[in-house]
This record gives structure tokens, sequence and C-alpha cells, in this order.
């Protein structure tokens, strides 16, 4: 529910995973990582839900630094639970009300597809939400993960074939982040 895939519950549910404290306490310690694999053995194919997903258990187990979310959400929680009360848009895959909103406008958080506009890059808009890139911020906060944004990933996981559009979404982004 913290990242919007709410959707996934039974996925989780009918492998037995019923908490995550051990396993984010395991991540910690450096004891186990967490991969896309992992995760695809639940059921979960679209990469960007894989991706949040892991980068969700980063930030819980702090191999992502709560800092970097705070600047990312601008939501600075006592007990470090960025994202708790985040209503932001999702890509359909769950039943919230509410879908037919991006964001919270209240938090007047930016949109994928105003970036991917800025970029001139609006052709690729249906690639990243069909596979699970919905939402900027997480997007954004993957870069900070074990499994940043490269080529790899836009050529294969959000099926950009244009090898100069990838450099220049690459490049964008690294700015972005340095911003």
């Amino acid at each position: 529910k913290e990242i919007n895939l709410i959707c996934y519950y039974d996925n989780f549910i009918e492998k037995k995973i019923y908490n995550l404290d051990k396993l984010i306490y395991n991540l910690k310690n450096g004891i186990c990582n967490i991969t896309k694999k992992d995760i695809e053995k639940l059921g979960i194919t679209k990469s960007g839900h894989i991706y949040r997903i892991i980068t969700k258990m980063e930030i819980d187990s702090e191999k992502i630094s709560n800092k970097i979310s705070f600047i990312i959400f601008g939501e600075l929680n006592k007990d470090a639970n960025i994202l708790k009360n985040s209503v932001y848009y999702c890509c359909g895959c769950c039943s919230i009300q509410n879908q037919s909103k991006y964001y919270n406008e209240n938090n007047k958080r930016y949109q994928l597809e105003q970036w991917l506009s800025k970029l001139k890059m609006n052709k690729y808009k249906n690639n990243f939400i069909k596979n699970g890139f919905d939402m900027f911020e997480y997007f954004i906060l993957q870069m900070f993960s074990s499994i940043p944004i490269d080529e790899n990933i836009l050529k294969d996981d959000i099926e950009i074939k244009n090898v100069k559009d990838r450099d220049f979404i690459l490049l964008q982004i690294n700015k972005d982040i340095k911003y």
C-alpha cells in the first residue's frame, strides 16, 4: 500500500509472505539481497513495479538513505516511513479510488508526462506506463538503488530501441538527480 502496489498483496500471501520484517533485517545486515528474479517468482511481471518493490525494501533496510527519499518525496516522517501517506497515481493495476489523478495536486508532484514532454520524448509515455514506470518519483528514486536506470533497463524493460533516445534520457536522468 505504501508504494501504491496493493494489487500485488495476494501475490505475497499466496507465497506465504506475511511479513517483510525478517527480510528487511537480513537486507540491512547484508545476509541476503533481493533480485528482480525473486520478485518475478511472486508473479509480478511489470519491471517498473518490480524495481519499485526492491527500491522500497532498500529504503526500509537503509541501503538507500532516508534523506534521499525525503528530498524526492518531501514527506519526512519521524519513524522514517517516508511513503506511508502517499496518494499518487498508479498505472491502473490497483483498484484504488481516484485512479484518474496522476498525483496529489496539492503537493504539485512532477508528472512523468511533464518530464517526457520537457525532453520531447512523449512518444515513449505508453512504454513507461505499460512497463510499470508510471511514477516519476520512483523512477528517479531507483537511481539510488542497487538497480539504477541504465541503458539495459531503458532498452529491455521500457522498450526504447533508439540508442540516441536512450542516451539522451540517461543524460537527463543524471542531470535531474544532481538537481
